[in-house]
């Protein structure tokens, strides 16, 4: 290849780059791109140079590079080619669709739509389930149900049975929204039944929602299980254990709850980062097209640094501005986690307030009973401490008499083995200064640990004895 004619070269490379994108090859750099960009400027070929246009704008979609993306589309747009426009004008909406731009995406893919001739019925069919993917996430479910039925429509009479079934069950989900139940069973139909078999996360989640609606919890549950085993976004994988923590809360399973909840932090504090990453990569973006621009135009220095400057307290400011926005969001996601503990606490204690003597008076003797009570009045009586055999006799104590209490006390707080040993003695009714005694510290140091233990659970000052009552109660 070396030693053909360069217009043969540069046009193999052209051909390398489109075998590269229709294979969903991502491109690493700009280089290849921007020699033929270069090169087909200068020699006037419109038909490939409308092509590497378009090129370039696919490689710098790749690159995350959304500014230069566009100005290449609208480049491709501007020169005569073979090279449908329709094509142009999809890819766009697709770009602004991700950028959250939806009124620019709609257009975009408006324009795709009517740029299509009458035999290219697939395509049609693509541009039109665009559209009403787009009006779901602007949440305008009207105008969703509307194209992917006309979608549906088309499908069913080219008898493609892959988008009727996507867009079916993207119009169950909207159905889901309004209430619709019946009707989104009726679109999902057949493939309920054999739903736990599917790979498709996004019938998978609506299902799953469909069956939470009807109050199949059950139902529900086994698909979220089965959700949760598959390599979905990040965003779903949030969205699965958020709904399974709420589905195993309901069912009284505390320590799988308690796994969700933090499956669900993991996934949550990680969409936040990507979130984070996105604007800085696109605040980057914005960077260096400047410099490119300012390169490209050969301004004098004292403009560049001039810009340069600009740019830099620009990039500053938004940087400042998108952390704050991190932060204050982060902030508001362990409100709702400590409001969800505050409303938990409260229920314990209403359970326990609501247990009878009798109940309460029989788990009392059943501890005061066991040897390790006995040994722990001996160790008060004769002011030693206990060993660490005894420590380990008293957990499995409590929680044979008290079942799930270690489960449910990490659910509060992070512990450390101190704390522990002051909770399991508050368990049992043992008194504060003997539990300074029996751990070798201070009463007031005690007292401390249980004011502390309180504010770090639930976010707020209290005294030792709102600590116990709620370590009554678990």
């Amino acid at each position: 290849m070396a030693d053909e004619p360069e217009h043969v070269q540069k046009y193999y490379q052209l051909l390398q780059i489109k075998a590269n994108d229709r294979d969903f090859e991502p491109q690493t750099s700009d280089s290849t791109i921007l020699e033929l960009v270069s090169y087909y400027e200068s020699n006037h070929n419109q038909e490939l140079l409308k092509q590497v246009y378009y090129y370039a704008a696919r490689t710098y979609i790749s690159l995350q590079d959304a500014t230069l993306a566009e100005e290449y589309f609208e480049k491709a747009l501007n020169v005569e080619g073979s090279l449908s426009n329709s094509q142009i004008h999809w890819w766009m909406g697709d770009l602004y669709r991700k950028q959250g731009l939806y009124d620019m995406s709609i257009k975009s893919f408006h324009q795709a739509y009517e740029g299509e001739q009458p035999e290219d019925s697939i395509e049609q069919m693509i541009d039109l389930f665009a559209l009403g993917n787009t009006y779901r996430e602007m949440e305008r479910y009207d105008s969703c149900i509307h194209y992917m039925q006309e979608t549906y429509k088309m499908a069913k009479s080219q008898k493609d049975s892959s988008l009727m079934r996507t867009s079916s069950a993207a119009i169950a989900d909207v159905a889901i929204k309004y209430g619709r139940y019946d009707y989104a069973r009726n679109l999902l139909g057949s493939r309920l039944a054999n739903v736990l078999n599917s790979k498709d996360g996004d019938l998978l989640m609506t299902a799953a929602n469909l069956y939470v609606k009807i109050g199949q919890r059950d139902s529900a549950y086994m698909i979220y299980q089965r959700l949760a085993g598959l390599p979905l976004t990040k965003r779903m994988k949030r969205d699965v254990y958020k709904d399974l923590l709420s589905l195993n809360l309901k069912r009284g399973n505390v320590a799988e709850a308690y796994d969700d909840l933090l499956h669900y932090e993991h996934f949550d504090d990680t969409v936040h980062k990507d979130d984070l990453s996105a604007t800085l990569l696109k605040m980057r973006s914005v960077y260096d097209y400047r410099i490119r621009e300012k390169r490209n135009e050969e301004l004098k220095i004292a403009n560049e640094h001039k810009k340069l400057w600009i740019v830099s307290i620009s990039t500053l400011l938004l940087l400042v501005l998108v952390s704050l926005l991190w932060a204050i969001n982060h902030y508001r996601q362990k409100q709702v986690i400590l409001k969800f503990k505050v409303k938990k606490k409260d229920e314990l204690i209403a359970h326990y307030l609501q247990k009878n003597k009798q109940e309460k008076e029989t788990e009392r003797q059943t501890i005061e009973q066991s040897d390790i009570y006995q040994i722990i009045t001996v160790a008060i009586r004769q002011g030693e401490h206990l060993t660490e055999d005894n420590w380990q006799k008293l957990d499995k104590t409590v929680n044979t008499v008290f079942p799930h209490f270690n489960a449910r006390l990490a659910e509060l707080c992070k512990m450390s083995q101190h704390d522990n040993h002051v909770c399991l003695l508050i368990k049992i009714g043992i008194q504060p200064k003997d539990i300074a005694n029996l751990t070798d510290h201070s009463p007031e140091s005690v007292s401390s640990t249980r004011r502390r233990l309180y504010q770090r659970a639930f976010g707020k000052k209290a005294t030792p004895k709102d600590w116990d009552n709620v370590i009554l109660s678990l």
